[in-house]
């Protein structure tokens, strides 16, 4: 995985910057999943042990009250957060006036636009192909896995 973000990133024109961001959290997301993980095994550890020993009754208007409460609470949630987004913190665009105040600090020329020029501008692996280029993964034919010089180092190794 962290070998393939850094190709992800430049495909998608992302800065480079981002992927240590990628790494820090990475250890965090590891290490809370490890959390999630130990506690799984152990809730279930107790609901098999207390399976096992008939301490588990089911009583349906528990679990309906359960069911009511909980669809309740996501409601009232829901609800509170809207009326809050809705209200207190309804966005603002105090600073659209600013922006369309602005003016440019150095002076400009006018666009000039270029009605027929002699060559298209053409981007993708095709012009890459057609220009000599090399696309992604080196060139046609010599991709990594079908380099004699790497195969024959894989059957050594």
């Amino acid at each position: 995985m962290n070998a393939a973000v850094p190709y992800l990133l430049d495909l998608l024109r992302i800065p480079a910057d981002t992927f240590q961001l990628f790494i820090a959290t990475g250890v965090i997301n590891a290490h809370t999943g490890t959390l999630v993980a130990a506690m799984h095994t152990v809730a279930v550890a107790v609901l098999g042990s207390a399976a096992m020993v008939g301490a588990i009754r089911f009583q349906p208007a528990r679990l309906i009250r359960y069911l009511v409460v909980t669809a309740l609470a996501t409601a009232a949630t829901l609800g509170g957060l809207k009326a809050a987004f809705a209200t207190i913190l309804r966005p603002s665009q105090l600073g659209a006036g600013l922006v369309e105040g602005m003016e440019p600090l150095y002076p400009h020329r006018p666009a000039r636009v270029i009605e027929n020029s002699r060559r298209p501008i053409r981007r993708g692996h095709a012009d890459l192909a057609r220009r000599g280029h090399p696309g992604p993964g080196g060139p046609p034919g010599r991709l990594p896995a079908r380099d004699p010089g790497l195969q024959l180092h894989q059957q050594q190794g």
